[in-house]
C-alpha cells in the first residue's frame, strides 16, 4: 500500500512538473470576431427584377475564430499551427450538424502547420510544412501553400530560398501510386534583404512560377522584384516594384504561344502628425491589350492583396467577403487574378488616436482601369469613402463600426452588373465587429 501511494505521489509530481514545463513552452494567440455585415446591393444596378424573392441586398451575422499555437521545443526549434473556425454564418452553419459533407456544417480551415529550426549559431534557419508565403511586394505571391524555406545569413545580408507547390484541380489520389510530379504548380524563389543606411531595408528577389496543371498549356512566369523600406521616427515609406515575364504554351488562337510581360508598382507612405496616423497608398497594375487570346498578355498576375486601406475597392481587412472590386474586374487564372483591364488605385487614411479608447478614422480612395478597351471603353472604376469608429475598451476586446459608400464608375459596372452594365447606382456598406483577443 505504501509503495502504491509513493508511486502515485511521484507520478503526480512528474505530471505537475511536465505540465508546468509544457505551459511555459506553449504560446497561444486567439482572435474571436462576431460581426454584422450589410450591403444594399451586390452590384450597381438597383432596379427591381421580375422575380427576385431574396432582393438585391447582402447581409449576414457571423462568427470567426483565428487560433495560433506555437510549441517551443527548444530555444531555436518550434512547431507552429494556425486554424480558422469560420467565418460561420448564423443563418447557415449549424453546430448540431454531424454529417461532415453537409453544406451547413461548421467551417474549419487549417491555415498553417510547419516546423522551424535555427542552426549554425542562428546564421541559418529552415522551415517546412504548410505556411503563408508572401513575396516582398505581396502583389504576386500571397498564398497559404506547402513549402520548404531555407534562410541563411551572409554578413549582414539575410537570404531566403523557397521551394513550394500550389494546389490544383487535377485528381490526386490518397496513395503514392496515384500521385506524381506531373501537371503540378510549382514556385521557386530567392530573396535577399540588407540595410543600406541604418534606417532602411532593401529586399530584392526572383520568383518563378510554373503551372503545368493544364495539359499542353504550361505557363512559366519569372518575376524579378524589389521592395524598399525607409523609416525615420514616425515616417515610413515603402516602395514595391515587380516585373512578370514568361511564356504560356499553346494558349493563343491556332495553338500559338503567348508572350507575357507585365508589371506592378506600389508606393505606401505613412506618418504621425498632430495626433493623426496618416497613410497614403498608390497601386498600379499593368493591363493587357484589347485583344483576348492573342499572342501577347500584359495583364498582371495579381494575388488580390496590397497595402491599400480601402474596404470595397480592395480587400476588406476586417473580414474578407471576396467581393472587392479589384478582384471582380479581373479574370481568374488558377490562384491569381489576371488584370486584363489593369488597375490604378489611390487612397488615403487618416486615423486620430488622441481620444483615448475612441479611435475614429476616415478612408477615401479612387480606382481606375489602365486600359479602357477592356472595360467597355470606360476608365473610371469608382470612388470610395469610409468612416471607421473603433472603441478599444480594454486590452482584451474592442468594438469597431464601419460605414462605407462606393460611387461606382462604368469601368467597374461593366464587370460587376448582371443586366444593365451602364448602371452606376451608389453602393453602401455597414459593418460592426465585436473582437476578443487573447
Amino acid at each position: 500500500m505504501k509503495r502504491i501511494l509513493l508511486i502515485s505521489l511521484l507520478f503526480t509530481v512528474s505530471v505537475s512538473l511536465n505540465a508546468e514545463q509544457i505551459s511555459r513552452s506553449l504560446i497561444l494567440d486567439l482572435n474571436l470576431d462576431n460581426f454584422f455585415y450589410y450591403k444594399n446591393d451586390s452590384d450597381f444596378d438597383n432596379s427591381k427584377r421580375l422575380y427576385q424573392p431574396q432582393g438585391n441586398s447582402e447581409g449576414l451575422l457571423g462568427t470567426y475564430l483565428n487560433s495560433q499555437l506555437t510549441f517551443n521545443i527548444t530555444s531555436d526549434v518550434y512547431i507552429f499551427y494556425e486554424a480558422e473556425l469560420g467565418a460561420n454564418i448564423w443563418s447557415k452553419n449549424n453546430p448540431d450538424i454531424i454529417d461532415p459533407v453537409s453544406e451547413d456544417i461548421f467551417v474549419l480551415k487549417h491555415r498553417q502547420i510547419y516546423g522551424s529550426a535555427e542552426f549554425f549559431g542562428n546564421q541559418a534557419r529552415i522551415r517546412s510544412g504548410y505556411m503563408r508565403i508572401i513575396d516582398p511586394t505581396g502583389l504576386f505571391i500571397n498564398h497559404w501553400i506547402g513549402a520548404f524555406q531555407l534562410g541563411f545569413d551572409i554578413s549582414n545580408i539575410k537570404n531566403y530560398l523557397i521551394l513550394a507547390q500550389l494546389p490544383d484541380f487535377n485528381y490526386e489520389g490518397l496513395t503514392s501510386r496515384t500521385n506524381n510530379f506531373a501537371n503540378d504548380r510549382w514556385l521557386f524563389a530567392l530573396s535577399s534583404s540588407l540595410g543600406l543606411t541604418g534606417k532602411d531595408i532593401l529586399t530584392i528577389g526572383w520568383y518563378s512560377y510554373y503551372d503545368d496543371s493544364i495539359i499542353r498549356r504550361s505557363n512559366l512566369i519569372h518575376s524579378p522584384l524589389l521592395s524598399y523600406l525607409y523609416y525615420n521616427e514616425s515616417l515610413k515609406i515603402i516602395f514595391d516594384a515587380i516585373i512578370q515575364f514568361g511564356v504560356m504554351q499553346n494558349a493563343a488562337i491556332e495553338g500559338k504561344d503567348v508572350e507575357e510581360l507585365s508589371y506592378g508598382l506600389n508606393l505606401n507612405i505613412s506618418d504621425r502628425i498632430a495626433g493623426f496616423n496618416l497613410v497614403l497608398n498608390g497601386l498600379y497594375l499593368s493591363a493587357d491589350d484589347k485583344y483576348i487570346n492573342n499572342t501577347y498578355n500584359g495583364g498582371f498576375y495579381y494575388s488580390g492583396k496590397n497595402r491599400s486601406s480601402t474596404v470595397l475597392l480592395s480587400e476588406d481587412e476586417f473580414r474578407d467577403q471576396y467581393n472587392n472590386i479589384d478582384e471582380r474586374i479581373s479574370v481568374s487564372d488558377g490562384p491569381f487574378y489576371v488584370m486584363r483591364a489593369g488597375l490604378f488605385l489611390l487612397d488615403v487614411k487618416a486615423e486620430y488616436t488622441d481620444w483615448g479608447v475612441l479611435v475614429p478614422a476616415l478612408v477615401a480612395g479612387a480606382a481606375f482601369v489602365t486600359n479602357s478597351n477592356n472595360a467597355n471603353e470606360n476608365s473610371f472604376a469608382g470612388v470610395e469613402t469610409d468612416l471607421i469608429l473603433k472603441v478599444d475598451i480594454s486590452r482584451g476586446w474592442d468594438i469597431t463600426g464601419v460605414m462605407g459608400m462606393l460611387l461606382p464608375g462604368k469601368a467597374a459596372s461593366a464587370y460587376v452588373n448582371m443586366y444593365d452594365i451602364d448602371r452606376t447606382d451608389t453602393q453602401y456598406v455597414g459593418q460592426i465587429h465585436i473582437n476578443y483577443r487573447y
